[in-house]
């Protein structure tokens, strides 16, 4: 019979646990906008009146909501829809406008916007582009 070997018994493996060293430059941001600024990036706030431009990221039946590149994003609701009901609705998601901030920002944190002078600017052009090719334009009377 042969001699019956001795088994070691295995060892634990043991790993090296490190910590990270909290940094010792503490940040004295005391506000989101301020801790942003820190890393370079701006939050883009808007005021009433403001020109903005952005795209369009929903269009439903009661409001078209753009992305204006701040905080929240845009919408277009009530009276602005039915005035322009359908110049407003063939807009498409993806679309490029300019739209008037009418209030900054509503119960629901998004700003109101107008896209009647985008509108009324479209359609000058459209009229001027008519005129120089020579094309007929159809009117209403």
């Amino acid at each position: 019979m042969a001699p019956k070997k001795k088994l070691d018994k295995p060892t634990p493996k043991t790993e090296k646990v490190v910590t990270p060293q909290p940094s010792k430059k503490k940040s004295q941001a005391t506000t989101m906008e301020e801790l942003l600024a820190q890393t370079g990036y701006s939050l883009k706030g808007v005021k009433k009146g403001d020109t903005v431009e952005g795209t369009v990221s929903r269009v439903a039946h009661k409001e078209v909501t753009i992305d204006i590149g701040g905080k929240t994003e845009g919408v277009v609701i009530d009276r602005e829809l039915e005035t322009y009901k359908d110049t407003i609705m063939a807009l498409k998601v993806g679309d490029k406008v300019t739209a008037v901030v009418i209030v900054p920002e509503n119960d629901r944190g998004q700003s109101v916007l107008s896209l009647r002078k985008s509108i009324f600017e479209k359609q000058w052009t459209d009229l001027t582009n008519h005129q120089k090719n020579s094309e007929p334009i159809e009117v209403l009377l």
